[in-house]
């Protein structure tokens, strides 16, 4: 009973869904489950499903409810319940009763999907903005697009299609007005709106579209064209605006929510005034929900990534010009350091010949762990007493040496003594076999440990001396 309770769970998932919103889905399929099941107990199918324990399984992710049932009429929820009664008896009435349902099958119970994606642009271009609308269907994306067509002077105009009612092109006329208004303050120097005719389109010609809701798309619809910048990516929004730029309220705010989540958008911008509406819902996951009321907050919003992007790139311009000016005269001094050098010294040369021969020794014993180890240990041995050994040769420079390269920055010992080491070291490390690099890390440690012990002994029998000779 429990396989068969899960496969119509499964069943109901795909083809029962059709006058229940999203949020509701929950509860109001446990009342569809429990009718059904009660269905199939007076008609006894529950005892030939356990009479053959059989298993009847629907992939989850097989279809989507989405593309076969997205209507709320009463009618429609007959239909679906039909269709979930024959996939029922068409499993029942096969062979063995053991299938695994894939889509190719689905559609021989339900039919072919009659609903598609509303998405079109995986990212929006310039000049296209997506909207939310209500419909008698319940929520709906829409893109609202622009184009410039006609360029002259003083040929501004807008040019409307879509089969827009007349609240809707008002909207637009509206929209065009206040698109010029913020245009003049953002860039004065743009004359697109002045000189250019715009051709305004909301796709699906064929669906009447009506309703003051999109008029802060179309606003920013325009703007994006005039200012050639893309809105932010995933973003929906809807909401009446004024004149003078304030964001009014709008209905349907379950089902425009619902149709955003469909659409897979991660961010929506509502009306401030809807905020209560928007509460009441079930949380949403995965979506950034702005509340504004007016219209300059959803210009900031639209547009935060472009200038977001245009102030990196303005600053990374000026950290790289820096870097490089300031690079430039210490790349000199650098170049002008190893011109200093008199190469011809017998130590320099003893020195870089001392080099060579350790670059042979670390080759040819390369597969010698334990000579391995211990050079590597002594390298870094070297680099440690490099500070001990400048003082030493910086005190004593004139028994060896035509001129002291010894600074109290000690540059001479960090670029020709410690540098090499270092990377001779590197190198040592790099060859080691992987069993070899960890019992070397450990015995490291564990030599770190040691003398971090020995030392801590050392400054407690201290502590201990000075405390018998005060009691003393």
């Amino acid at each position: 009973m429990e396989m068969l309770s899960q496969f119509l769970t499964q069943i109901l998932i795909h083809v029962a869904q059709p006058h229940v919103s999203e949020f509701e889905y929950e509860t109001a399929l446990i009342g569809i489950l429990f009718a059904l099941l009660q269905w199939l107990y007076v008609s006894s199918v529950r005892v030939l499903f356990a009479a053959n324990h059989t298993e009847a399984n629907i992939g989850y992710k097989a279809v989507k409810i989405t593309t076969y049932v997205n209507a709320r009429t009463t009618l429609e929820a007959r239909k679906g319940k039909r269709k979930g009664f024959r996939c029922c008896f068409s499993l029942w009435c096969s062979d063995g009763l053991s299938s695994c349902c894939k889509l190719p099958v689905i559609d021989d119970f339900v039919g072919k999907p009659v609903f598609h994606a509303e998405r079109i642009y995986d990212q929006t271009p310039a000049g296209v903005v997506m909207g939310l609308a209500w419909t008698a269907m319940g929520g709906s994306t829409l893109y609202i697009e622009t184009k410039f067509v006609e360029e002259g002077d003083g040929k501004g105009a807008l040019h409307i299609t879509g089969q827009l009612g007349d609240v809707m092109k008002e909207n637009a006329q509206l929209a065009h007005t206040i698109a010029r208004d913020i245009l003049r303050e953002k860039e004065p120097e743009n004359t697109s709106f002045a000189n250019t005719k715009i051709h305004l389109h909301v796709p699906a010609g064929a669906t009447p579209k009506d309703g003051p809701s999109a008029g802060c798309t179309m606003t920013t619809s325009m703007l994006s064209l005039a200012l050639k910048k893309p809105v932010k990516k995933d973003l929906a929004m809807t909401g009446e605006v004024t004149l003078t730029g304030k964001i009014l309220p709008i209905g349907g705010v379950k089902e425009k929510t619902m149709a955003a989540r469909r659409s897979e958008v991660k961010t929506t911008i509502f009306p401030s005034a809807n905020k209560r509406d928007f509460d009441e819902l079930a949380p949403v996951k995965g979506l950034e929900v702005h509340f504004v009321d007016d219209y300059m907050q959803i210009f900031d919003l639209a547009f935060a990534v472009e200038e977001h992007v245009d102030l990196m790139s303005d600053l990374v311009q000026k950290i790289s010009s820096e870097l490089r000016s300031n690079l430039r005269p210490a790349k000199d001094n650098f170049l002008g350091f190893f011109h200093a050098i008199d190469w011809k010294e017998p130590w320099l040369l003893g020195l870089l010949s001392f080099y060579v021969l350790l670059l042979l020794v670390t080759i040819i014993s390369r597969k010698n762990t334990n000579f391995q180890m211990c050079l590597f240990l002594l390298t870094l041995a070297g680099v440690y007493l490099a500070e001990s050994l400048n003082s030493i040769l910086g005190e004593n420079w004139k028994s060896f040496s035509t001129q002291n390269y010894f600074d109290p920055s000690g540059v001479f010992m960090s670029v020709l003594w410690s540098g090499p080491l270092l990377a001779f070291a590197m190198i040592i490390f790099s060859i080691f076999p992987y069993d070899a690099t960890i019992m070397l890390t450990i015995n490291t440690l564990f030599s770190l440990c040691y003398l971090i012990v020995k030392c801590k002994r050392a400054e407690l029998r201290h502590r201990a001396r000075a405390a018998r000779s005060k009691q003393e």
